[in-house]
């Protein structure tokens, strides 16, 4: 059977079809349910387990924010910026506190500036 006719078949009501395309057919529908609910749960997994416990993830993009930081300030002529144990511990202080306070920006809901955090 050829591509079209599978397609044709599968989404398109016709005579041949009964005028119910395979795809909206109780039988596809509860497969498809069935999917979204297993990606879902996949993905929640993902998330508390793989993301939320790896300290991996938070040292690549930190990596990788230095790295683009760097490219940016040599085109313009600036030194390098280098990684401190004291920057990185103040940074994940003040992503705490963003996380923990469920907000995203330099100054918190309370008045707390950054400077707090060196």
């Amino acid at each position: 059977m050829n591509l079209f006719r599978e397609i044709h078949d599968s989404f398109i009501p016709h005579r041949e079809n009964d005028y119910k395309p395979h795809f909206f057919r109780v039988k596809s529908v509860l497969v498809m349910m069935i999917a979204v609910v297993v990606l879902g749960i996949g993905a929640v997994v993902v998330q508390r387990i793989v993301i939320e416990k790896s300290d991996y993830l938070a040292a690549v993009i930190s990596s990788v924010i230095v790295n683009i930081t760097n490219v940016d300030r040599a085109a313009n002529n600036l030194s390098y910026l280098a990684v401190s144990p004291t920057l990185e511990r103040a940074a994940q202080l003040k992503a705490e506190d963003m996380a923990r306070n469920g907000y995203f920006a330099h100054t918190s809901p309370t008045g707390v500036t950054p400077w707090h955090w060196f």
